[in-house]
């Protein structure tokens, strides 16, 4: 409104700009608030829409977890000795065997004769060969005259053989020469085979340490393998052996229940958490007449009522989450008691399994989904929060309504000022028309006064 600063000045301020503002601002409520309010009501809408997609996803995450497979072939091994130790597979078959260890396996330990230093000539003054043989691999070395103990062992570990050396001070300024099998089991004995060498590897009465095989007792069934770790024994379970034991060690493979009964409680945790966010934004009270931004939408109140459906259902053998340790309070609020869960998956898992999962059976050549509580909140939870399900919908209604408010607004500002521009303009073309008016009047005014004075 660049120009008209000075308007009002003629009509003595009554067509001024404070005059025109008064107007405008009177006009701006009646058109411009009610589409802020608007906006301001479908902002909370969207916030409040945000946080029950964000918690009914997480609750998703829970039911997802609940209805796969994996989490129902979670094993654990109950063992009587520390002696062992046993890792299982998902799905190991549930059994009890006896262990006894008798012999661990060991690799091959081989020292040298005595030498003074690390630097000690190791041939007897010409060059010589030393051969090493382990199972069906062999490395023939060629040793230098002038070879150093050293000089020796660094030979060795450049090979590829499966052996590795090192030097040992054993007190008083005694070295000897240390090799080791990288691989236990007899048929990992490291054989030698020297000439022109001092260093006498190839004496037995320098074994240290025998490669041999580990040998147990297997439900009595004695058994040998060439490592402590053994794998092939029963299908999906690995058996390492740390120690010899003087009885047998009892081992129980079973069900592992903790996995499932944290997914359980992450389950009832989120919906507990959903239910009050969806009770904050569907609740009236009526002592306040204050309601919730999604007070009386039918949309919203159909996600608790179809997930309470779910949750409430029983099965064919009537059978409900109550059974399972999980009830739904006066509160509204869901409950775990973890001893009642635990009681029921030791008695019958596969129950558990059953009616949190379903089954997969086949019908008319094809294979049908049956029943599974978690299998079926997982599909209206998808319903809700999926690519097409209802709350992405809303969302993108709300988006859609967002920008249309945004553009109506946009226009009715535009308008406004376009209005109230012209109409400033109209008023200062009209206050400078009267401030002629006055003056001349004034002028005529005192002419008249003039005259009647000079009478």
């Amino acid at each position: 409104m660049a120009g008209i600063q000075t308007l009002g000045l003629g009509s003595e301020n009554k067509l001024s700009m404070d005059t025109v503002n008064k107007l405008k601002d009177v006009e701006f409520n009646a058109t411009v608030k009610p589409i802020d309010k608007n906006i301001e009501k479908l902002s909370s809408q969207k916030g409040g829409l945000s946080s029950l997609s964000t918690l009914l996803e997480t609750l998703k995450e829970s039911t997802s977890s609940l209805k796969d497979e994996l989490v129902y072939q979670e094993r654990t091994a109950y063992i009587s000795s520390d002696s062992i130790d046993v890792k299982l597979d998902k799905g190991v078959l549930p059994q009890s065997f006896s262990l006894e260890v008798e012999e661990l396996a060991q690799e091959n330990v081989i020292n040298s004769n005595v030498f003074a230093s690390r630097t000690e000539h190791i041939t007897n003054g010409n060059e010589g060969t030393l051969k090493i043989s382990i199972g069906d691999q062999s490395s023939t070395l060629t040793v230098k005259s002038d070879a150093t103990l050293e000089d020796l062992m660094q030979q060795i570990n450049d090979s590829s053989l499966p052996v590795s050396a090192k030097i040992l001070n054993t007190g008083n300024s005694q070295y000897k020469l240390i090799l080791s099998g990288e691989n236990s089991g007899a048929e990992n004995n490291i054989s030698i085979e020297e000439t022109n060498l001092i260093t006498n590897l190839n004496d037995e009465v320098n074994i240290v340490q025998k490669a041999t095989d580990s040998k147990i007792s297997f439900n009595g069934i004695g058994i040998s393998r060439s490592s402590n770790k053994i794998t092939d024994l029963i299908y999906g379970v690995t058996i390492n052996l740390s120690e010899e034991t003087t009885s047998p060690v009892k081992v129980t493979i079973a069900e592992d229940s903790n996995s499932l009964i944290s997914y359980v409680q992450s389950f009832v945790d989120g919906y507990n958490e959903f239910v009050k966010n969806f009770d904050e934004l569907t609740k009236y009270d009526d002592a306040t007449k204050e309601s919730g931004i999604f007070q009386g939408n039918n949309d919203i109140r159909a996600v608790k009522r179809e997930i309470n459906k779910v949750i409430l259902q029983l099965d064919k053998n009537n059978n409900s989450l109550v059974e399972f340790g999980i009830t739904l309070n006066s509160s509204g609020k869901l409950e775990f008691n973890t001893a009642d869960f635990t009681k029921k998956f030791e008695e019958d898992p596969s129950a558990v399994q059953t009616f949190f999962q379903g089954i997969e059976s086949e019908s008319k050549g094809r294979s049908v989904h049956i029943g599974g509580v978690f299998y079926n909140l997982d599909k209206s939870l998808e319903s809700f929060v999926g690519s097409s399900g209802l709350l992405t919908n809303l969302k993108t209604g709300f988006d859609k309504q967002e920008t249309r408010l945004n553009k109506e607004r946009e226009k009715a500002v535009e308008l406004l000022d376009r209005r109230y521009n012209r109409l400033a303009e109209q008023f200062a073309q009209q206050d400078t028309i009267i401030n002629q008016i006055t003056q001349q009047f004034s002028s005529l005014q005192m002419q008249i006064d003039y005259a009647t004075a000079k009478n």
